[in-house]
């Protein structure tokens, strides 16, 4: 688990100012509010908890309102969902 961005669409790239390249160059807690970091944290630790991935059939997605940064240094608000990617075995 990397935790690296897999895809953000052409209108988020648009959006923010950077390209998924550049967003995965980026510490996460320096592409959003350390109020949305902690929020971002929080959420990590309750669904990607051992009990939880050990269950290898279950789904986990979650989706969070975030104040994150644009390569111009503003702030805006966005909806981000957050899906644990599992290999066809069920592993992460």
């Amino acid at each position: 688990m990397d935790l690296k961005t897999t895809y953000i669409s052409p209108s988020v790239t648009k959006q923010r100012g950077y390209t998924l390249d550049e967003l995965n160059t980026i510490p996460l807690d320096q592409q959003m509010t350390p109020e949305s970091f902690a929020s971002v944290v929080k959420m990590y630790t309750t669904e990607l908890a051992p009990e939880r991935l050990a269950q290898a059939d279950l789904s986990i997605s979650t989706t969070l309102e975030l104040e994150m940064y644009r390569k111009d240094a503003s702030a805006f608000w966005s909806l981000n969902t957050f899906t644990l990617i599992r290999d066809p075995h069920g592993c992460r």
